[in-house]
C-alpha cells in the first residue's frame, strides 16, 4: 500500500491561507502517507476526528504489512465480509473492465521489490517467474490493495463529510485528491505535477468542482541503478516495472476508487492503448508521454490548463 507521499500538488489561490475563520483542517500520516483534510464550509473538529478514525479504521482493514489487519487475517477471499468483500469485488471488476492491465493480485511480486523500504532491489528473474506463477492461483496472499485502497477510502471520507452536512472539502490521501462542493463558489484547482522535475513543478492544473483526481507516474516511489529507474508500477505479464511511453497518467472521476484503479491501468497500457481504451471507455484522463505531449480525454467535468513550456498538447 506504499505510495510515494504526494503525487498531484493542491494548488488552491487561498486569499488568507488555510487559516482562516471556518476552516477547519487536519494533516497525519496512515496508508504510509501523509493524509491531508480540509473543510471549509460546513466543519467541525469532531467531523475532522470522525474522519481521521475513519482512515485509521480502515488502513487496519487493508494492509497487507500489518499482521493484524483483517486482510492478514483472513483464511481465504471467500470469507471476506464488510469493506474487504466491498474493495476485492470492485478490484476483481477493475480487472476484468481493464482487460487484466489493473491486476490486484501481485502483492507478492511487489514484496520482492520491496519499494520505499531499505531492502528495496532488483529481485532475480527466477523469483519474479516464480511469483508471477504463484499469483495465478489468486490467493489472499497475492492480494494487495496498493492501486485502490486510498482511492476506497477517499470516497468513504467524502461520503461521511456529505452526511454530516458539510458542503465544501477537499482531502488529500497522499496525492488522491476528492473534493466536495465548490471553492467559495468556484472549481478547485488541482495541479499536475511535471513529472521530469524531482522538485516539484507543475505540469498543469486541472480545474474540478465535486470531483476526484488521480495520478500515476513513474517519478513516484523507486529507484535508479545504473541509469534505469525501477519504479512501483509492475507491469502484470513480466513482473517488471513499466517500461513503456507514458509518464503520467491523471484520471478524473467523481468515484475515487475507480480512478485510483483506472490510472494504474492506462500507464501500464501505455500511450496509443491508453488513448484508445479512454476514448472507447469515456474514461476523463490527462495522458504525459516520454515526448513531452499531453492529451486529454473525456474533459466534460473538468478543464486542463498547461502551465509548462517544456509540454504541448495534442489532439
Amino acid at each position: 500500500m506504499k505510495k510515494n507521499l504526494v503525487f498531484i500538488i493542491i494548488v488552491l489561490l487561498l486569499l488568507s491561507g488555510c487559516q482562516s475563520k471556518g476552516i477547519y483542517e487536519k494533516n497525519y500520516f496512515a496508508f504510509d502517507t501523509v493524509i491531508d483534510l480540509k473543510i471549509y464550509e460546513g466543519g467541525s473538529e469532531k467531523i475532522l476526528k470522525e474522519l481521521e478514525e475513519e482512515i485509521y479504521r480502515l488502513e487496519e482493514v487493508f494492509s497487507i504489512h500489518d499482521e493484524s489487519s483483517q486482510i492478514s487475517k483472513l483464511p481465504n477471499i471467500e470469507d471476506a465480509e464488510g469493506d474487504l468483500a466491498s474493495i476485492i469485488s470492485l478490484s476483481l471488476e477493475m480487472e476484468e473492465l481493464t482487460g487484466g492491465s489493473f491486476d490486484p493480485f501481485l502483492g507478492r511480486v511487489s514484496a520482492l521489490w520491496a519499494f520505499g523500504s531499505p531492502e528495496e532491489n532488483i529481485p532475480e528473474a527466477s523469483l519474479i517467474s516464480a511469483a508471477l506463477e504463484e499469483s495465478k492461483n489468486r490467493n489472499i496472499e497475492d492480494l494487495d490493495f496498493g492501486g485502490i485502497a486510498k482511492g476506497y477510502a477517499a470516497d468513504r471520507l467524502l461520503q461521511m463529510a456529505k452526511d454530516r452536512g458539510v458542503k465544501s472539502a477537499l482531502f488529500n490521501l497522499g496525492g488522491n485528491i476528492i473534493t466536495l462542493g465548490t471553492y467559495e463558489g468556484r472549481s478547485f484547482n488541482i495541479g499536475i505535477q511535471d513529472p521530469l522535475d524531482k522538485a516539484g513543478a507543475i505540469l498543469g492544473v486541472v480545474k474540478m468542482k465535486e470531483n476526484s483526481a488521480v495520478t500515476s507516474g513513474d517519478y513516484q516511489r523507486g529507484f535508479d541503478k545504473d541509469g534505469v529507474r525501477y519504479h512501483h508500477i509492475l507491469d502484470p505479464e513480466n513482473g517488471y516495472p513499466v517500461q513503456k511511453d507514458l509518464m503520467s497518467v491523471s484520471v478524473i472521476l467523481p468515484n475515487s476508487a475507480r480512478a485510483d484503479a483506472y490510472s494504474t491501468a492506462l500507464f501500464v497500457m501505455g500511450f496509443e492503448e491508453a488513448r484508445t481504451y479512454a476514448l472507447d471507455n469515456g474514461v476523463p484522463v490527462v495522458l504525459v508521454n516520454r515526448d513531452g505531449e499531453v492529451l486529454v480525454l473525456n474533459d466534460n467535468d473538468f478543464e486542463f490548463e498547461l502551465r509548462n513550456e517544456d509540454y504541448r498538447l495534442v489532439d
